[in-house]
C-alpha cells in the first residue's frame, strides 16, 4: 500500500499513533499475499519436464519450483502469526463458498509440518538394505543405501486453490487498509501541521546492519 499522493517526492513525517501502525500491519500484510499470489502465478507457469529431460533441466525445474513453493506456504502463514504484527482473523474468510476455512489450515498445518519442520510424511528419509542374488548364487545384501522423498511443490490445483485463498485475503486487507488510510488521513488533516512535524523528518530506506537480525522487533 503507498499514499494517495501523486504530486512527486514530498517531505514525510512518520506517524506514530494506534491508527497509523495498524495500517502499517495491514499494509506489511498485503505485501505478504500479493508475494503468494506472484510466487503461484511463477509456479504455474514452470514447464512440464519433458519426455527425457536432462539431469540440469530437471535439477533447475526442481529448485526453482521448491523455492516458490515454500516461499509461497511461509508467505502465507506469515499472516497469521502472533507477535509484533496484528495476525488476521482467519473466520473473516468463512462465508466463502465451498471449505475456505478448511483449505485455509491446510496450508498452515503445511507450514507447520512439511517447511518449518522437516521430518514428517511429505519429507522422509531412510536407510535400506538392497537384497539379492550375490555371485554364487545365494540370497543375500547387495548393499546400503539411502531413500528419500520430499514434497517439491503442490499440484496446480493446489496452487490454483492457495493463490485464489491470497487473493481473497489481499482484497480483504486491501479494503480494511483503503478505509483505514482515509481515516488516517482525514486526522492529520484536522491537525496542525507542527503538530505532523513532531514525528520522524527525514524518511528514508536505511539498510540494517546484520546485528539487527537478532534483535527483537519492538512493534
Amino acid at each position: 500500500m503507498s499514499n494517495d499522493n501523486e504530486r512527486g517526492p514530498l517531505p514525510a513525517y512518520q506517524l506514530t499513533s494506534e491508527r497509523a501502525l495498524l495500517l502499517a500491519d495491514l499494509s506489511s500484510v498485503h505485501q505478504d499475499l500479493q508475494f503468494v499470489v506472484a510466487c503461484c502465478d511463477e509456479s504455474l507457469k514452470l514447464p512440464q519436464p519433458p519426455a527425457e529431460p536432462s539431469e540440469a533441466d530437471t535439477a533447475s525445474v526442481r529448485v526453482i519450483s521448491r523455492a516458490l513453493w515454500a516461499a509461497a506456504v511461509v508467505a502465507y502463514a506469515r499472516c497469521f502469526n502472533t507477535g509484533k504484527r496484528l495476525p488476521l482473523d482467519e473466520t473473516l474468510i468463512d462465508h466463502f463458498d465451498g471449505d475456505p476455512l478448511g483449505a485455509h489450515r491446510h496450508y498452515i498445518g503445511m507450514r507447520d509440518k512439511h517447511i518449518a519442520h522437516s521430518v514428517n510424511a511429505f519429507d522422509e528419509v531412510v536407510v535400506a538394505a538392497f537384497v539379492g542374488d550375490l555371485d554364487d548364487g545365494a540370497e543375500g545384501v547387495i548393499g546400503v543405501g539411502v531413500l528419500s522423498r520430499i514434497l517439491i511443490s503442490d499440484t496446480a490445483e493446489g496452487l490454483l486453490s492457495l493463490r485464489t485463498l491470497a487473493a481473497a485475503w489481499s482484497l480483504i486487507v486491501g479494503g480494511m487498509a483503503t478505509d483505514l488510510m482515509t481515516e488516517l488521513r482525514e486526522d492529520c488533516q484536522a491537525k496542525p501541521l507542527e503538530e505532523i512535524r513532531a514525528g520522524a523528518p527525514g524518511l528514508g530506506l536505511v539498510v540494517p546492519s546484520p546485528e539487527v537480525v537478532r534483535q527483537a522487533r519492538t512493534r
